[in-house]
Order: structure tokens, then sequence, then C-alpha cells
């Protein structure tokens, strides 16, 4: 089934370098939204692409926050199974994540606020 994933990340690519950004996040959350389950890092990588392509391209912050958290929960829960060591990395990579979310609302609210008032 990773084939399946892999065509669906060049899909993907093939929209966003187009500019479909729309496209190509719905052929991400096709992966994230099937019935047959893909391994976990597949998961953690398309969530943390949709995330990435939503923060760039649009103004939903709540929904790429929810991938976020999702992708990071699913990493934890990788990590905490197999290596107890790089638990640590994974709570230090959602504090980063944690900060970064907030840092770009507030960036939203000031740029949404100076463009208004031009």
């Amino acid at each position: 089934m990773e084939a399946v994933a892999e065509g669906l990340w060049g899909l993907a690519e093939y929209h966003e370098k187009r500019g479909e950004i729309g496209k190509a996040v719905k052929c991400l959350e096709a992966i994230c939204q099937s019935e047959v389950s893909f391994f976990p890092i597949v998961e953690v990588k398309t969530r943390l692409r949709i995330a990435t392509l939503l923060l760039h391209h649009s103004h939903n912050v709540n929904h790429a926050k929810s991938h976020l958290e999702r992708s990071v929960s699913t990493l934890l829960l990788l990590v905490a199974v197999s290596f107890h060591y790089f638990k640590f990395f994974a709570y230090a990579f959602v504090f980063v994540l944690f900060f970064a979310a907030i840092a770009f609302e507030v960036y939203s609210v000031l740029l949404r606020i100076k463009v208004q008032s031009v």
C-alpha cells in the first residue's frame, strides 16, 4: 500500500507545482482518510506536509494545527512503542511546533491589522 501513498504524494507535488494547493491537500488527505492502514510514518509525513501547505498557502491555522497535533501524537505513539530514547526528541518537537503555531497566529493577526490600516 505504500506505492499508493507514494503515488498520491507525487500527484500532490504535481498539483502544488501548478499552484493548485486545494487539489494537493485533497490528495494528501486521501492518505489520512483511507480505510486501509499505512505505516505510521507515512501518516506522520503526510500530515506534516499537509500542515506545511496549509500554513504557507492559506489562513486556515486551525486546520494546519490539527494536522500537526495528529502527526505529533502518532509520532509519540510510534516512539513510545519502539524507542524510549527518542521520546525526548519527540517532546522537543512538540514544543517547537507549538510555539511555531502560536507565532504564525500572531504574525497572521498583525499582518491582517497592518493590511486593514493601509
